[in-house]
This record gives C-alpha cells, structure tokens and sequence, in this order.
C-alpha cells in the first residue's frame, strides 16, 4: 500500500483530483497482500478504456478506480506525527508503526469488547471475525479512517505541550536578557577609582565567571556523553522489543497450524475407528464354516490393516501434540 502523487488532473463522475493530490493504491488487507509498487502497474485484469486501472484511496478516505499512468512512479515516503522514527515507505509500515509506537491502548478502547474475541465495532463488519488481534486493529485504524481521527488528537495535545515548552523558554530568555542588561548598566555606571581597585574587581569577576562557565560547559559533555548512552541502550531494547513481537507473531501463526493439523488428524481417527467397528460388527455375525474360510482371513487382514493405521494415526497425534506444546512454551 504505497503512496503516490498524482502528476494531472483526473476527473469522472464519482470523484476530482487535482495535480500533486496524494493517494494510496490499496491493496487486501486481509490477505496481507502488498500493494502495487512502481514497476508492477503494466498487465493484469485491471484495465478499462486502454488504461490499467489501480483502486486508491484518497486524503478524504473515498476509494476510487483510476488510471495508473496519471500517478507518479516514485513513492513518497510516509512521516510520523509524533516522533522522528525514519521515513516509512508503505501504509501498512505507517499504520504498524502507529499501532506499535504510539496508539495501540486507544484504538483497543475503539473495539467491540463484548463477545469472546475483540471484534470490529462497525455495522457493516458484522459477523467478520479476526484471529489476530494485530490484524483487526490494522482494519480498524486504516479501513474505517480511525487513525487519522485519533492522530489528529493526538498531534493536538503534542502541539499544545510544545508551545508551552516554547513558552517557557522564551520567558527564560527573556529573563537572561534582562539580567545582562541590568548588569552592563551596573558595570558601565560603576564607580572606579583612581587606584583602579574597581577594575581591578571587574577582571576578576570575569575570571571566576570564565572558569565556572568552563566548568559548566564540562558538566554538560559529561551528561550528553552519559545521554548518548541511555540512548544507545533505549535503542537496543526497543530492537529486543520488536524481534520479541515478529518471533511471537511467527509462534502464532504455527500454533494455529499445528491446530488445525491435529484437527484433521483426529477426524481422520474418528472415521477409522468408526470404519474398524463397522466392519468388526458386519464380520462378527458371518458363519464359521469351511466355505466363509477364506473370507474371513481377508476380513482380519483388514482388521489389521485398519489397527495398524489407528497405531499410525496416534503415533502423528501424539507427536503433533507435543510440537504443539513446545510452540506454546516458546511464544
């Protein structure tokens, strides 16, 4: 889902877009699918008019069909509101990024919190269920416009603690300029006597200023230095952080597999067990005389056959199991 700009004008009867518009060229967000990059608009289905056609989402969240060839080649790169994390090149990067970084706990408050799984609270979602919880809150945010209104709210309080910030470091700026004034006027109206004692003053005052300007200058590489640490350790846990949650999101995945395995495994138990009884009960009622003789050696080769791949069946079971429960240990 990669972002684009529009190099004309574009009008039809649903929508208009004016040149340097920005759109999004959409993609399944259910199936995880990417979206169309720069060089994979030529070929396929999506054509109308001798145009390929590409479904985008415009800044105003209505989605329309329009031609590739009036959207630009080059991606332009999507940018955080709240932090200075590098440039994203991809919706689904920016809306992750969003999620992990800075909106999770509010777009979890946004969900339909009353059947067993979150769900998604709009009408038009009724009945959709969603396994992981990630996925649900990246339809949530991007398919409905959530995030751009709670970014919005949240790039309002961000911008209201900065100007006060900025408030008050113009009032200590002010203050300092004041002091220097108030203190060159008292130098310039000083009396200095003859002997010089007051200059004399003057220069030394300077000196002790100069060597505690030294020391404070000192004081603070000491503390960018014990800063750029601090940081440097912040990065390597938020690295730890998110290795943690792709190994945990890959654990899951094989968890629903292994499921899903031992589902069919033991449906494919039950029906041979319940084939081996049929057939034992069919036998079981056969006469025992010299003609039924060799019937009923193939009855017990069958029998046997049946037994062994019960045998078979619990031997998978048993090792899926506990595939199973080395997966659950580790995520």
């Amino acid at each position: 889902m990669a972002r684009h700009i529009l190099i004309e004008n574009f009008d039809n009867r649903d929508v208009s877009l004016a040149k340097g518009d920005l759109v999004i060229i959409l993609d399944n967000e259910r199936s995880g699918e990417r979206g169309y990059s720069a060089d994979r608009y030529h070929g396929g289905p999506e054509r109308a008019g001798g145009y390929h056609h590409v479904m985008v989402k415009t800044r105003h969240g209505r989605k329309v069909r329009i031609p590739r060839h009036v959207l630009s080649k080059e991606v332009v790169d999507f940018n955080c509101q709240l932090c200075i994390h590098p440039s994203l090149s991809s919706y689904r990067d920016y809306v992750d990024h969003m999620i992990d970084r800075h909106l999770r706990v509010q777009l979890m408050r946004g969900l339909d919190m009353t059947k067993k799984q979150p769900t998604c609270p709009f009408p038009s979602c009724h009945g959709m269920t969603w396994p992981i919880v990630d996925n649900l809150l990246f339809h949530y945010a991007s398919h409905h416009n959530v995030l751009e209104k709670v970014v919005m709210y949240e790039s309002e309080m961000a911008a209201e603690d900065l100007r006060g910030s900025l408030r008050e470091k113009e009032a200590t700026i002010e203050s300092l300029v004041k002091e220097f004034g108030e203190f060159k006027e008292s130098v310039g109206k000083g009396n200095i006597n003859e002997d010089g004692e007051g200059r004399d003053d003057i220069i030394q005052g300077a000196k002790e200023m100069r060597e505690i300007m030294g020391q404070m200058k000192q004081e603070i590489d000491e503390l960018k230095l014990k800063v750029g640490t601090k940081n440097s350790m912040i990065k390597s846990l938020k690295d730890g952080l998110s290795e943690a949650k792709r190994s945990f999101k890959s654990c899951e995945k094989r968890y629903e597999d292994v499921v899903q395995y031992n589902l069919s495994i033991q449906t494919q138990l039950k029906n041979v067990t319940s084939d081996a009884k049929k057939r034992a009960s069919e036998y079981e009622g056969m006469n025992e005389d010299e003609s039924a003789s060799t019937s009923t050696s193939q009855v017990s080769a069958e029998v046997s056959s049946l037994k062994a791949k019960i045998v078979e069946l619990h031997t998978q079971l048993e090792g899926k199991d506990f595939g199973e429960n080395n997966v659950s240990s580790s995520g």
